[in-house]
């Protein structure tokens, strides 16, 4: 039996989304990104407290799963709801994997996948984890990209994959010790220690810009909860616009980032810094008066 490699996506919830079209329109292209690889078994699941719309629902290889959690309304209880929604697909997976397991990939929704990372696990990942080392930083305001040819899982969530078997995947919220929960709910830096230490497998290297992350866009959790709206990139390493777009049509097949002539998919440089500083509270803190996040 061919075991499926199962992209686990949690979502942000709508009422604390700036731009829920944004979203959206993130979330369609991660999946497309995914779907670009031949390989059938090669799936996503989504977990959301409210649906999005989109036609990718339409093709038998993404699973809505619908989850009934609280509504954060802290930045912490934000970044809880995403690992709490990653476990919950783990779940979802012990009921209704094969006897064999699945190959996991942690992936945020607006990340893009290469077409080549499916087939890399194929080939790579009998019984082992892999970590995403090398990746493409993209600013969304100067539309320019640059490569990290090392540490890339410093920077960005999506940066592991890992098989595990069956029981190692969590019965419920409640299954604290499985060796999947152990590995997805801390800090993307250590998956692959956390994995070798819960499964005793070794952990490879992905040996090609396997994701890109997004910077500088309205739904980052991390760039909300941060005094600075806008990161900074060293430009000096950065490829230009026009070598970024080639990019992303050559090696992601990328072709509608900025789908409006002349716009990019974001807000104007005027507008992105005070959207940028709406953030939750951290937690235990009293929430503000002004901008609240919406409910």
């Amino acid at each position: 039996m061919i075991v499926p490699v199962v992209f686990a996506v949690p979502l942000i919830s709508k009422q604390i989304a700036l731009d829920w079209a944004a979203v959206q329109r993130n979330l369609r292209r991660t999946i497309r990104t995914v779907l670009g690889t031949d390989d059938q078994n090669a799936m996503v699941v989504v977990a959301h407290a409210e649906k999005p719309e989109g036609d990718f629902w339409d093709s038998d290889r993404v699973v809505s799963l619908p989850v009934d959690l609280p509504c954060p309304t802290t930045f912490d209880g934000a970044r809880l709801d995403k690992k709490l929604k990653r476990t919950l697909i783990g779940v979802w997976l012990k009921r209704n994997s094969p006897a064999t397991g699945a190959v996991i990939v942690v992936l945020d929704a607006d990340d893009l996948v290469s077409p080549r990372l499916v087939p890399f696990i194929r080939e790579n990942s009998s019984g082992c984890g892999l970590r995403i080392d090398r990746g493409w930083r993209l600013d969304m305001i100067t539309r320019r990209a640059r490569e990290h040819q090392v540490r890339f899982s410093a920077y960005c969530g999506s940066s592991f994959a890992g098989f595990f078997a069956k029981d190692e995947l969590p019965d419920s919220l409640d299954d604290m010790n499985a060796p999947y929960r152990l590995v997805v709910v801390g800090h993307h830096r250590e998956f692959g220690e956390r994995y070798r230490e819960a499964t005793a497998r070794p952990v490879i290297d992905v040996d090609f810009p396997a994701m890109v992350y997004p910077i500088n866009q309205s739904e980052s959790l991390n760039q909300r909860a941060t005094s600075t709206a806008v990161r900074r990139m060293n430009l000096d390493r950065a490829i230009s616009a026009e070598e970024t777009r080639l990019m992303l049509e050559r090696d992601f097949a990328v072709m509608d980032l900025w789908p409006e002539a002349g716009r990019p998919d974001r807000w104007d440089k005027a507008e992105v810094r005070p959207a940028l500083c709406r953030k939750l509270p951290a937690e235990g803190a009293p929430r503000p008066t002004s901008s609240p996040p919406r409910r």
